[in-house]
């Protein structure tokens, strides 16, 4: 979302974070009962509440921030974004806020066509080196390029089965079963567990960044599993 505002931003600072004033988590409702849009409520495994999703693509962007092993945290409309623009003060609400190792990233969500929009790429390198001057960054993530399969279809799997937290000693069974250079087939790690607690091991310990599977190709039970070392 972006708009004009009539307030006077000159004496502000280049880009002003405003944060949802508690106990509220949203700059912004999503999902209301009288909207005519279709949206999108799931619940997430980081968060460990539901997430609210105004379109598709932000839904399946959701979903691979969640089970990204690199992605500590993330949350969505994360804040009102108030700022001065070719001499025009604007106010923005970004699609998500995601922590990683590297710092906080805002990122907002759009179709190819949006992307190619000049306005929104202008708003988003300008938001990009005003946000960084307070430590944050800021990036356009396009619906093409989050709907690639097998990726999302990995991505939806694993938020399905690794809800499951994995005890410290399931972690050293499975550290003890898996050899530690070559890693093993999917399909022999369920025999070995005897069914669906090997689907859920993997998919959790995934998530947690414990073990290794390729996500951006198809799965099988001929997928390799590899544990990370420590």
């Amino acid at each position: 979302m972006d708009s004009f505002v009539s307030e006077d931003l000159a004496s502000e600072p280049l880009c002003r974070i405003e944060w949802p004033e508690q106990p509220a988590l949203r700059a912004r409702k999503v999902v209301r009962r009288s909207n005519p849009n279709v949206t999108y409520k799931y619940p997430s495994i980081k968060l460990r509440r539901p997430v609210h999703c105004e379109s598709k693509p932000e839904y399946f962007s959701a979903i691979l921030h969640d089970v990204a092993p690199r992605v500590f945290t993330f949350g969505e409309q994360p804040a009102t974004l108030r700022f001065r623009m070719n001499g025009q003060s604007r106010m923005h609400v970004p699609d998500l806020l995601v922590e990683t190792a590297q710092g906080f990233v805002f990122k907002e969500v759009k179709s190819m066509a949006d992307a190619n929009d000049p306005f929104i790429r202008e708003r988003t390198d300008y938001l990009a080196s005003v946000l960084a001057l307070q430590g944050y960054g800021c990036e356009l993530l396009v619906e093409d390029e989050i709907n690639l399969e097998p990726r999302i279809s990995n991505a939806m799997y694993l938020q399905k089965y690794g809800r499951i937290p994995v005890t410290f000693i399931e972690e050293e069974r499975f550290r003890r079963l898996i050899p530690t250079d070559d890693g093993m087939p999917w399909g022999e790690i369920i025999k070995a567990y005897g069914g669906v607690r090997g689907i859920t091991n993997v998919c959790r310990l995934y998530i947690e960044g414990k073990v290794h599977i390729d996500i951006h190709n198809a799965w099988d039970s001929q997928t390799l599993i590899t544990m990370k070392t420590r």
